[in-house]
């Protein structure tokens, strides 16, 4: 009896957890925002350089000017820090967290961001990269970099930002 009620929690816990992924990836699947599919466009890399339909054309090494930031309280939905370990991110974070935040990591996060990212700085685009697959579409990612002293770097989904103008093309 035991071992009948051992295979039965075995085959219970598989049909579970296989129905909880399926779920999940089609939830996934049908509310993906990020896809050229959603902002109908379509693009392609020719070497160092991202072709879109709608005419944006994206190089390594453009300058790119930072708009407003299109999220609440002015954060930056889709520009944010390249890197977790960013100085910035570390630099008095237990006592800003203990004092200000009440533990909450990403608000500090997005007003950190926020507080860099100045409207009208220049950052220059370092790489780019096309992300996802045909399941869910694919979406371009632009690491980006300020000009001058400190030299922060940045990771953008670039085809939202510039739909929302929190990034801006201006020329090389």
């Amino acid at each position: 009896m035991k071992r009948f009620m051992h295979y039965q929690l075995k085959i219970f816990s598989v049909l579970f957890f296989s129905l909880s992924f399926f779920s999940v990836y089609g939830q996934v699947k049908a509310n993906n925002l990020d896809t050229t599919n959603n902002l109908d466009t379509k693009c392609k890399f020719s070497g160092d350089t991202l072709f879109c339909s709608n005419k944006i054309i994206i190089t390594k090494g453009q300058l790119l000017t930072v708009g407003k930031g299109s999220a609440e309280n002015g954060w930056y939905h889709w520009v944010g820090f390249q890197s977790p370990f960013h100085w910035r991110s570390w630099l008095f974070k237990d006592a800003e967290l203990k004092n200000s935040y009440a533990d909450n990591e990403q608000s500090r996060e997005n007003d950190l961001v926020r507080d860099a990212l100045l409207e009208g700085k220049r950052l220059i685009v370092t790489k780019l990269k096309r992300e996802g697959n045909s399941n869910i579409g694919y979406w371009y990612r632009v690491y980006l970099s300020e000009t001058a002293f400190p030299k922060t770097h940045y990771v953008s989904n670039i085809l939202q930002a510039l739909k929302d103008k929190e990034i801006i093309i201006t020329g090389k």
